[in-house]
């Protein structure tokens, strides 16, 4: 309209066809999302007289467009919070990556542990009292493709990589006496599934120390993180550890997706 206003020669018709303000005003002018930030804030709940602990990591983003997602090693308890373990008063490393809908990323890390703990001492196991157990003899898989069943979810299938790796962890908490989702060397559960080659897109673990599997899934069940991975829909397959020592039972069940 403006141009052919023009041609027709009449300015007076050339200006009445110009947008007015309102026009403008109800055009916004595109803006730049301000930079991505974000911030840790760790709080441990449990310290066990073996130095193990648990922590929750609150992770809090700004900037950039929401909604906010966070990526890391650790299992998330919440939209916005991951649970952390560390063993023999040890602090742990966390590191994890804030993302915004706009594309922006901000990575964080933060090494905290507890501020005061004391280990007592004798809680190491020697390597001939240890018992492994066969994964499929304990019914654990089959409560597990129960559960799943509930929720109209396909079973796992066990695989021997995944139980190589689980078994590795398992026997690695009861013969130091530790429980933790790190290992006495270091690793985590994805590098040791990938130790046991098994190349995964998607990977988790699940661990327990206690008198008896009752015990464990009964905990594992009751806590939204621990039954949103038995639940998981990221995960195909599935590895089962368990090894005895005396009247304890260390536990490790990998989880993973080729």
């Amino acid at each position: 309209m403006s141009l052919n206003a023009c041609e027709t020669g009449s300015p007076i018709e050339a200006t009445q066809t110009l947008p007015t303000s309102v026009d403008a005003a109800q055009t916004p002018i595109p803006t730049v999302a301000d930079p991505l930030q974000a911030k840790l804030t760790p709080r441990i709940l449990e310290v066990r007289p073996n130095g193990d602990w648990s922590a929750v990591v609150e992770i809090e983003a700004s900037g950039g467009r929401p909604p906010y997602a966070f990526e890391s090693a650790w299992p998330a308890a919440g939209p916005s919070s991951l649970t952390v373990t560390g063993a023999h008063c040890e602090p742990v490393q966390f590191s994890a990556v804030a993302k915004s809908a706009d594309g922006q990323r901000y990575p964080v890390s933060l090494r905290f542990g507890p501020t005061s703990c004391t280990v007592t001492t004798g809680t190491s196991q020697p390597t001939s009292a240890l018992t492994p157990i066969l994964p499929d003899s304990t019914g654990l898989l089959a409560r597990i493709s129960d559960l799943r069943a509930q929720a109209n979810l396909p079973p796992f299938t066990l695989n021997d990589q995944l139980t190589q790796a689980a078994a590795r962890h398992a026997q690695d908490m009861a013969r130091t006496g530790s429980l933790g989702h790190a290992g006495s060397d270091g690793s985590t559960a994805a590098r040791r599934i990938l130790d046991a080659g098994y190349a995964a897109t998607a990977t988790g673990e699940i661990i327990y120390a206690g008198a008896s599997l009752d015990e464990a899934w009964a905990f594992w069940t009751g806590d939204a993180a621990h039954r949103s991975i038995l639940l998981g829909q990221q995960y195909a397959d599935i590895g089962i550890g368990i090894v005895q020592t005396g009247s304890q039972a260390y536990i490790a069940v990998t989880f993973a997706a080729p």
